[in-house]
Formats: C-alpha cells, sequence, structure tokens
C-alpha cells in the first residue's frame, strides 16, 4: 500500500468508529489544523490542547512522537502525541527548536499511561526495526471503549 492507500484505510476506520460511539463520544479537529482527528468522550472537549489529550480517546494522524517548541511547551523533555508504536522522537535540530515528527499512518487509542497505542495501522516493532499493518475489528474496539 502506499501513503495515500494507508491514510484513507485508517480514516476509513476512523469514520465507522465515529458512528459506532456516537452516543458517547465526540468528535473534534486538530488544533494545529491538520489532518489530525480526535474521537473524544463527551465532555472532555476541553482537554485536547497542544499538550495533553483525554485517556481513552482515538487520535488518526500521520504524524507522531515529536519534541515542540518550547515556546510552545515549557518542558523540553514533553514528547508530543507520544505513539509507543511509532520510532523514538527524533533529537531537536537546535535548542528550544521542535524535532520533526515521525511520519506514521495510525490510528491509536490514548491509555491510562498518557500514550497511544495502534489499533490500526501502520505499527513499528522497536526491536526488530520493522513495520507491521494492523487492523482490528471497529464493533469490539467501540463495545471495549464504552465499557
Amino acid at each position: 500500500m502506499n501513503f495515500k492507500e494507508k491514510l484513507n484505510k485508517c480514516n476509513r476506520f476512523f469514520d465507522n468508529m465515529v458512528v459506532l460511539l456516537w452516543s458517547s463520544h465526540n468528535e473534534m479537529g486538530s488544533c494545529n489544523k491538520d489532518a489530525s482527528r480526535y474521537l473524544v468522550p463527551s465532555g472532555t472537549e476541553n482537554e485536547v490542547t497542544y499538550n495533553s489529550k483525554p485517556r481513552n480517546s482515538l487520535r488518526v494522524s500521520d504524524h507522531w512522537n515529536w519534541y515542540a517548541s518550547t515556546k510552545k511547551c515549557s518542558n523540553e523533555h514533553y514528547i508530543q502525541c507520544l505513539s509507543v508504536n511509532a520510532p523514538y522522537a527524533r533529537k531537536r535540530e537546535a535548542e528550544g527548536k521542535a524535532s520533526k515528527p515521525i511520519t506514521a499512518i495510525q490510528v491509536c487509542l490514548l491509555g491510562d499511561d498518557d500514550k497511544y497505542h495502534v489499533v490500526y495501522g501502520e505499527k513499528y516493532d522497536k526491536k526488530t526495526k520493522t513495520w507491521t499493518w494492523i487492523e482490528s475489528s471497529p464493533q469490539i474496539l467501540a463495545t471495549e471503549m464504552s465499557c
């Protein structure tokens, strides 16, 4: 699959989740005006900020794991949109500057550890340094997220 096909598949999966969770979650666009989207538990919309997202929320995106500019986030060690299933964040090009994000097309669930875990899309194994494609059932995931 090429980049566009992977992104289309992830967006279709995410759209299915929006339909399945319409009564308990709300869809939101990115605060950065990029193509990322969120599906957050109703009532937690104000938790979607540059530095935080609500637990039990989904994010579909093509970019993960970067250090923000210290102008946007004073914690220089904080990694934006940390996916445990993508390569480690790149080093900053200069002090205080943002690092370049890791390109990975994923739908991820934000867990109780405040890290994203892939539920659909590209998954990187840090030990073997290989990528695989993960597919899951929207119906099963929706049931798990509703509990």
